[in-house]
C-alpha cells in the first residue's frame, strides 16, 4: 500500500511542478494533518458520544425490554440463533442504533453479538448465517434518522442537511431488503 500512495505523491508533485502550482500542492499538504486531526476529534466525538449512551441504554436494561419487544422480527431474521441466545440484547442494540443512524457508533454492538454468537459456536471455523445476516444489517443500516450524518454535515455547515432525510431513508431500507434476501440465498458452513 505504502507504494501505491508513494506513486500517487510523485504524480501529484509532478503535475504541480508542470502546471506551476507547486505552492498550493505544498500548502494543501502541510493542511491535511490538521483537517485529519479536526475531522478526527469532531466525528469521534460523536462517536463516543453515541457509545457512552448506548452503554447506559445496555446497563439500564433499555435494551433488554427493546429485545423483548422486538422478539419476533429478530427471530425472523436469526431463525438460527437459539432463542436464549446473550447475542440478542447487543443484535438490538445494533438494530437501535443503525435505525438513529448512529453509523460507525453501531459497530461495536455488532462485535459483541459477534463474539457471543462464535462463543455459542464453540468457536468453529466460519461464519454462521446468523453472523452474515448481522454484518450484512450493519453494513446496509437502515436509518430512520441519520443523526451522524445530520451532525457531520451541521458541523461543517452544509447547505442541505436536513432535505436529504427521505433520501437516505429509502435508499437504507433498499439496501437493507437486499441484504437480508442477499443473506438467505448465500451457502454457508452452516447449511452443510
Amino acid at each position: 500500500m505504502g507504494k501505491i500512495w508513494t506513486v500517487l505523491v510523485l504524480f501529484c508533485l509532478g503535475y504541480a511542478v508542470l502546471t506551476g502550482r507547486t505552492g498550493e500542492v505544498i500548502d494543501a499538504a502541510l493542511a491535511v494533518p490538521y483537517r485529519t486531526l479536526d475531522l478526527v476529534i469532531k466525528v469521534g466525538g460523536i462517536i463516543v458520544f453515541y457509545n457512552g449512551l448506548f452503554q447506559i441504554a445496555l446497563d439500564s436494561g433499555m435494551i433488554d425490554n427493546l429485545a423483548r419487544l422486538f422478539r419476533k422480527p429478530i427471530r425472523a431474521l436469526f431463525p438460527d440463533l437459539a432463542e436464549d441466545s446473550s447475542a440478542h440484547r447487543y443484535i438490538c442494540a445494533n438494530i437501535a442504533a443503525n435505525l438513529l443512524g448512529l453509523g460507525a457508533g453501531a459497530t461495536p454492538m455488532a462485535i459483541a453479538a459477534l463474539r457471543e454468537m462464535r462463543k455459542e459456536n464453540q468457536g468453529k471455523d466460519g461464519a454462521t448465517r446468523a453472523m452474515l445476516t448481522l454484518m450484512l444489517l450493519n453494513v446496509t443500516s437502515f436509518t430512520l434518522f441519520p443523526a451522524t450524518i445530520v451532525g457531520i454535515r451541521e458541523i461543517y455547515k452544509a447547505r442541505i442537511t436536513m432535505e436529504l432525510i427521505p433520501f437516505i431513508i429509502a435508499a437504507t431500507f433498499i439496501l437493507t431488503v437486499v441484504a437480508i434476501i442477499i443473506s438467505r440465498f448465500v451457502k454457508v458452513k452452516d447449511d452443510e
